[in-house]
């Protein structure tokens, strides 16, 4: 759900020519109060590739939200992903803006996710996000269906239910993956979201 606010800084890393442009924060603006400690985030260009700037007020109106359980990191004994790592923070500099852009190249090309560092987002908003997706989740399936999209015409916002892609031919094993996709906030889909389930609704805008 994490979404907009540094859209451009993405475009522009992409086609390799980000420039000192007023309208995009560099890390050393960003204001060093009520942010959490940088962190990484995960991101799949599938589901995103923007990020919002911003930090969390002292009377934040999502704090009631501001609680989600992360799953703890596996023990198992698994041959992890290397995954690579755009840093916001070697933004300032044309070498930098080059160094990450060609990061982020290779990611999108090569692997698919990819960690960033030094996003300047609060804890907590990010939690918030989550802790939306997990009560939207928590819903009968009967409430999530009645959201579900007509996929066979290309629409794809929308609940997707679990089991609808078989993972393995020889089992027969289907995805245990659900997906819930928001589209944008633009006229066009204004009749989407006039319909959605309360814990989305009353949420709307912290989402948007």
């Amino acid at each position: 759900m994490l979404e907009a606010g540094v859209c451009a800084v993405w475009s522009q890393l992409l086609a390799g020519r980000l420039q000192a442009d007023a309208s995009v924060s560099s890390p050393s603006s960003w204001p060093s109060q009520n942010f959490a400690k940088p962190g990484l985030s995960v991101f799949n260009l599938r589901v995103t590739s923007c990020v919002r700037v911003f930090a969390a007020p002292s009377n934040y109106a999502g704090a009631h939200l501001a609680s989600y359980d992360y799953a703890p990191e596996t023990k198992a004994d698994l041959e992890l992903a290397e995954l690579p790592t755009v840093d916001l923070s070697k933004l300032d500099t044309d070498e930098g803006k080059r160094e990450q852009a060609r990061v982020l190249i290779d990611a999108v090309r090569t692997k698919d996710f990819f960690y960033v560092t030094w996003y300047a987002i609060a804890q907590e908003r990010i939690d918030v996000q989550f802790g939306i997706g997990q009560k939207f989740y928590e819903l009968s399936l009967e409430e999530k269906l009645k959201l579900e999209p007509d996929l066979e015409s290309g629409d794809y916002n929308g609940y997707r239910p679990a089991g609808r892609r078989i993972v393995n031919e020889r089992s027969g094993l289907k995805d245990r993956t659900e997906a819930y996709n928001i589209p944008k906030f633009i006229p066009h889909f204004a009749a989407k979201h006039a319909h959605y389930p309360p814990v989305i609704a009353d949420n709307l805008t912290e989402i948007e």
